[in-house]
């Protein structure tokens, strides 16, 4: 058995059903989006290039909202980490969206896979290139992630003021 805890190069090996969790579903690395959930049976493709096993009930590193909640510093690029839902299991959740009470623990996303954003088989999001992998470095990577950052604010001010809305009507 593999560590669970390891990303999987998909040109190596792609998951099989059993290495989904009760939904069928396992964690990918995905290019533009970092980790998140994927179907087993969709984990390929040009952006998405490494995958892992979701986290178990029983894993270690999982932390209790009764010790502590997640903060900024403990979310991944997107804002999110894993939390628990006694009903479904591990769920990619982004921190202004946990609720309390419907999870009852936490832990960080995985990293990105290898040293740098490129494995040198991928092109970079930033400058494009193939040739060997960029480091945090490259002036175009750090603009798309700026973009990436901006488009994420506003599209959580949109959600905020669509829920402030909905409020409204009930």
């Amino acid at each position: 058995m593999q560590d669970p805890n390891r990303w999987i190069d998909c040109r190596e090996q792609l998951p099989q059903e059993e290495d989904g969790d009760k939904e069928g579903r396992v964690l990918a690395w995905h290019q533009m989006g970092g980790a998140m959930e994927m179907q087993v049976g969709h984990v390929s493709g040009e952006y998405v290039r490494y995958w892992q096993r979701m986290p178990g009930y029983t894993d270690s590193r999982w932390i209790s909202f009764v010790d502590r909640g997640p903060e900024r510093e403990d979310a991944d690029a997107q804002g999110c980490v894993i939390a628990w839902q006694s009903r479904r299991g591990a769920r990619i959740v982004h921190i202004g969206n946990l609720v309390n009470g419907i999870y009852s623990r936490w832990m960080p996303c995985p990293g990105r896979p290898g040293a740098g954003h490129n494995d040198g088989k991928s092109p970079c999001m930033g400058c494009r290139k193939r040739t060997g992998p960029c480091h945090d470095d490259c002036d175009e990577y750090k603009e798309y992630q700026m973009k990436m950052e901006c488009r994420r604010t506003v599209n959580q001010s949109v959600a905020a003021r669509s829920k402030g809305q909905k409020r409204r009507e009930i």
